[in-house]
């Protein structure tokens, strides 16, 4: 190949990593704008084990809930930021690509926002279609212990790249709401999410667990796979455009 051509090729390789950058901030903020609530910033982050609105608010009412010893290695102190919408967007986006990068060691930052754009934000729905793409259904042992140790040390890896104010909290809370998930679910659904006193309740009273149960997160993940594009699930599709 010769520099010409490479240089065209890593021209439009830069522009499609730019568009998808920009595609998913906006469909960030379209998140935060379904959310009813007075505190998002810092703690309200779109990855958890849930759709991306309902993980903004479950992170909101796990920092409001969870008391824990900060690990300070990894925690960031609050801070007065310039424009915290659009600090916030940025750093939901940065979790959201440690998330799968995470899991999926080999993957690329241009694959992984690729698949975030393909499942509209949706981690867990990302997770499936790269699993999906790369044939590991078989293999992946989605209830084995390792992919629970994956799922917690990728939970910790985005919440430490969106600089959450305490990692350990974020996933410590997620770790109990794991166990009632269908109850979480079902309150968190909707367009105008709020905190609910349920959800405060679980966090609050419920014995911390010591592994994450993650059954029900990967079933309503696939249930919100079905819902995209049936060319994505034929297999392959985000493996060829980069």
């Amino acid at each position: 190949m010769d520099a010409a051509v490479m240089a065209r090729t890593s021209s439009s390789f830069s522009r499609t990593c730019i568009r998808s950058r920009w595609e998913l901030l906006a469909k960030i903020k379209s998140c935060y704008g379904r959310v009813k609530l007075r505190a998002v910033f810092d703690e309200g982050l779109c990855f958890g084990l849930l759709d991306p609105v309902s993980n903004i608010v479950a992170g909101v009412i796990i920092a409001g809930a969870v008391r824990i010893d900060p690990d300070p290695i990894i925690s960031f102190p609050r801070q007065t930021r310039p424009d915290p919408i659009e600090d916030m967007n940025q750093r939901s986006l940065n979790g959201l690509v440690a998330f799968l990068a995470a899991l999926f060691p080999y993957l690329t930052q241009a694959k992984a926002m690729w698949y975030l754009n393909k499942a509209e934000l949706d981690p867990l729905v990302a997770a499936r279609l790269i699993i999906q793409h790369r044939g590991m259904e078989q293999s992946f042992g989605f209830s084995s212990d390792t992919a629970v140790a994956a799922v917690e040390a990728a939970l910790r890896c985005a919440a430490a790249a969106a600089q959450h104010p305490c990692p350990k909290q974020f996933v410590a809370g997620w770790k109990i709401l794991s166990h009632s998930l269908d109850e979480v679910a079902t309150l968190l659904s909707g367009t105008c999410v709020t905190v609910d006193p349920f959800i405060t309740d679980i966090l609050l009273n419920k014995p911390q667990p010591s592994i994450f149960s993650l059954d029900k997160s990967w079933d309503f993940a696939s249930c919100r796979l079905l819902n995209l594009s049936p060319d994505l699930l034929g297999g392959g599709g985000g493996e060829t455009i980069f």
